[in-house]
């Protein structure tokens, strides 16, 4: 009886050692395991679907990935400006005064993107967007500034010309005409709307006299290509 006690006994020591041994063998990874990553694992990161670092008590020294590139908050930014910008399509359809705050957009981002080493430029995309809203407003605005021709000055988009002291207006144009600081009045400069042209003209202190033409209704000005004279505002 006392022997077969004891051989209960060292059976039992005998199952609760192999115990530990294998719940360890479990959380080990096998021989054959082959680390999965490509991003290495650290203390805040751990590809759990990794066979050798999703491991119980893993040795992440044995990761293979590859460290994650540290975030270049410049190149974020500028990638956000970019990323903001309207299409060239979307921008032809603006009023001018949206096309203005579109430019100035343009402007800071096409800065900020000069500002990048080449090294940074090469992790930015979509800066073929630069040339092509460029050559878009280039064409459509006049950018906040005031231009004088003539005994003009002009404001608004850049369709129109002026030749030998008459001012064409042009299909597109949507321009604010005032008189020139110290113009005489009346002057001999005249506008022409080009035939068949779509225009959105203000007249500001600009006194039109011409035949058939009623003070106060510039949209004639559209309608019938008149060549006009242009005198002081009234008393």
């Amino acid at each position: 009886m006392k022997k077969r006690f004891i051989s209960m006994l060292t059976i039992l020591a005998m199952v609760l050692t192999l115990l530990p041994t294998a719940a360890y063998a479990q959380e080990m990874p096998g021989d054959n395991a082959v680390c999965a990553c490509t991003v290495l694992c650290d203390g805040e990161h751990v590809n759990a679907a990794c066979p050798v670092c999703a491991a119980d008590n893993a040795d992440l020294s044995l990761c293979v990935g590859t460290a994650k590139a540290p975030v270049d908050e410049q190149v974020q930014a500028v990638q956000s400006q970019i990323d903001a910008l309207p299409t060239a399509a979307a921008v032809r359809a603006m009023t001018n005064a949206e096309q203005e705050e579109v430019y100035e957009a343009l402007q800071a981002a096409y800065e900020a993107y000069e500002a990048l080493s080449e090294e940074q430029k090469d992790k930015i995309s979509g800066v073929e967007i630069f040339e092509r809203l460029f050559a878009v407003l280039g064409g459509m605005i006049d950018l906040l500034d005031e231009q004088t021709v003539g005994a003009f000055t002009i404001t608004g988009n850049t369709a129109y010309s002026y030749s030998d002291g008459v001012l064409t207006i042009k299909d597109g144009a949507d321009i604010t005409i005032s008189m020139k600081d110290g113009a005489t009045k009346p002057t001999s400069d005249r506008i022409v709307v080009a035939e068949g042209a779509t225009a959105t003209i203000t007249l500001d202190g600009v006194k039109i006299t011409a035949p058939g033409y009623v003070q106060g209704n510039p949209s004639q000005l559209i309608a019938k290509a008149l060549i006009l004279s242009v005198g002081p505002i009234s008393p």
